[in-house]
């Protein structure tokens, strides 16, 4: 089974649906394909807290019972979750990507998880994806052209 670490950014469009969200619709390709058992999708523990805080500032305004509903349904989705707290060797690569590419220990984090799990890393935000063009992460923007090639070949590969 293809299995994916995907970012908070990609999560977070599947309970924003606005006008102004881009790439929703893939976002949800993603999360049917993982709720269909055609993909797993993987996170590290601490982005439950990283996705409630957005919930909860958003510049959507959400009320609280609106953000526990969202909450309660990725309870539901069974998401695997890797304890990133007690890793130790998981907090080191992320620290030392987060020197090495200027990035967030967030942001790190997601990558350290890939890169150990060896499996891709799937985000919404086109700056992190630019940040790690030339070098040989396996990072991908959530975009119609990543359903149509790369994810396709993965799940045909897979499924071969």
């Amino acid at each position: 089974m293809v299995r994916l670490v995907i970012d908070a950014s990609v999560i977070l469009k599947w309970f924003f649906d606005f006008p102004d969200e881009q790439n929703r619709d893939q976002a949800l390709v993603l999360k049917n394909l993982h709720v269909e058992g055609k993909i797993a999708l993987i996170v590290p523990q601490y982005s439950i807290y990283e996705i409630t805080n957005a919930l909860t500032f958003s510049k959507y305004k959400l009320d609280k019972a609106i953000v526990l509903e969202s909450l309660a349904a990725l309870e539901g989705l069974k998401i695997k979750r890797i304890d990133d707290y007690s890793d130790k060797k998981l907090m080191k690569m992320a620290v030392e990507l987060a020197f090495e590419y200027s990035m967030t220990i967030y942001d790190a984090l997601y990558l350290a998880l890939a890169n150990k799990l060896k499996c891709n890393l799937v985000t919404a935000d086109r700056k992190f994806v630019d940040k790690l063009k030339k070098h040989e992460h396996s990072v991908h923007l959530l975009d119609q052209e990543f359903l149509n090639t790369e994810l396709a070949d993965f799940v045909i590969e897979r499924e071969s």
